[in-house]
């Protein structure tokens, strides 16, 4: 295999993933999406931002304790908006959120009917390639996967599955002895936790692109060996048929 037909293999793969990608923010694009956009960054993004920035300038400009209290307060805000803002979606959504809870099933299906639309137009494009250009494919696409899930689990195993709880712990211990010294690790764990849960979120998002990728590769594989396999009984079956054919003849 060349270089150009690997170029060709991961252009199809970068096609699907972008049209889907595309897709999906066409519709997000209601004024109820916006606004739930919105409120993310206005209660979490931002005052986490300014936690850091005054965090900062203390350490760096020894500025003095008084700034401990406000820095405190935008991450305390953070962490608060961090765990309003999906009740806050909902209610938002509660015309589209209202159906989902009397049947969910409905939304799962309304979610896949969106990514086949795009699927479907570019599955060809993978039909069209050898097998073993796929198989290789496929085999790059769960190598990264496997790996990229392990860099994962290196960086926020902990914080996965104990969610904000040590953060908000740590959190507490700075704010009872606010005055006192306090370990570097307890700062550290209260200010890294709600970063380290917004990129969880985001690689646990790209993990399940990647799965997506690797079952639509299987998928055309299974259909090109499948109709490889036919093809062979087709021709298989042929001469028989003819011998048959000539002996009624005969």
């Amino acid at each position: 295999m060349d270089s150009k037909s690997i170029d060709s293999l991961f252009r199809i793969v970068k096609q699907i993933n972008d049209r889907e990608r595309a897709n999906r923010k066409n519709k997000s694009k209601t004024p109820n999406n916006r606004q739930v956009n919105r409120l993310f960054i206005e209660l979490v993004i931002f005052p986490f931002c300014l936690a850091i920035t005054i965090a900062l300038a203390r350490k760096l400009f020894e500025l003095g304790d008084w700034l401990i209290n406000p820095a405190l307060a935008m991450l305390a805000l953070s962490y608060i908006g961090i765990v309003l803002h999906p009740i806050i979606s909902i209610i938002i959504n509660r015309k589209a959120f209202v159906p989902g809870i009397l049947n969910p099933f409905y939304l799962l299906v309304d979610n896949a009917k969106s990514c086949s639309e795009v699927d479907a137009k570019l599955v060809r494009y993978l039909e069209s390639k050898p097998i073993e250009h796929l198989k290789f494919l496929l085999l790059e696409i769960n190598s990264e996967k496997s790996a990229f899930q392990k860099r994962i689990s290196l960086t926020i195993g902990a914080i996965e599955k104990i969610g904000l709880l040590p953060g908000f712990l740590a959190m507490a211990v700075t704010l009872s002895k606010l005055g006192s010294g306090q370990p570097e690790w307890v700062y550290a764990l209260a200010y890294a936790t709600p970063a380290l849960h917004v990129f969880g979120v985001a690689m646990h998002y790209l993990r399940s692109r990647l799965e997506r990728m690797s079952s639509l590769l299987e998928y055309v594989i299974e259909t090109k060996e499948s109709s490889l396999t036919n093809q062979s009984t087709t021709r298989l079956a042929a001469p028989d048929s003819l011998r048959v054919a000539s002996v009624a003849g005969y």
